[in-house]
């Protein structure tokens, strides 16, 4: 009789370690890793977890003010895009990489072309300071003529009388913002 039972708990012992042993088999012990974002300026894109060996689900692509988004890639110089096919494999960090977007940033320097105030030059001054900066999106401004001896390096146009004649004189003006440029021609009596 002490035999049964001693032969009952020892069944009861060894099914309790199987079941354990089963049990911890089952839980699923992979790792995980973090796929970040770095928009550069651009709206925000949340990290996300993946399991070792999945595939990142791309996110949406961000957007920035006069910008086109062109693909993430592994390193701040994107010189190695990033696919979402590739199994992650430990913890990442992409970089969006941004093209200026030339026709939205023309736009901006059309707005700073129409402010600037060339025309309404005072005949009375003789030395008339022209604008470097764009007074509604800060575009650069630089200024050249075909007449040399009536703008400065300075940016200030000299009167372009002679004598008692008044000259017409041809600038133009060049503007530049985020790498875009764009040029337009005034004419000054």
């Amino acid at each position: 009789m002490k035999g049964r039972m001693l032969m009952k708990h020892f069944l009861r012992l060894l099914t309790v370690l199987l079941i354990g042993i089963i049990l911890i088999g089952c839980q699923n012990n992979q790792d995980t890793y973090t796929v970040s974002f770095d928009t550069g300026g651009g709206t925000v894109i949340s990290d996300i977890e993946v399991t070792s060996g999945e595939l990142a689900q791309a996110p949406g692509d961000p957007t920035r003010d006069y910008f086109i988004f062109d693909g993430w890639f592994l390193d701040q110089f994107h010189t190695q895009p990033y696919t979402f096919d590739t199994p992650v494999t430990k913890s990442i960090k992409l970089y969006a990489k941004w093209t200026v977007n030339d026709s939205e940033v023309l736009n901006l320097i059309d707005e700073d072309i129409q402010a600037l105030d060339i025309d309404d030059l005072s005949d009375t001054q003789t030395k008339i300071p022209l604008p470097r900066i764009g007074t509604v999106n800060q575009s650069l401004i630089s200024w050249a003529s075909h007449h040399k001896e009536v703008i400065l390096d300075s940016g200030i146009i000299l009167n372009p009388k002679v004598g008692e004649s008044p000259v017409t004189v041809k600038l133009t003006a060049t503007l530049t913002l985020m790498n875009v440029t764009k040029s337009v021609d005034f004419e000054v009596v």
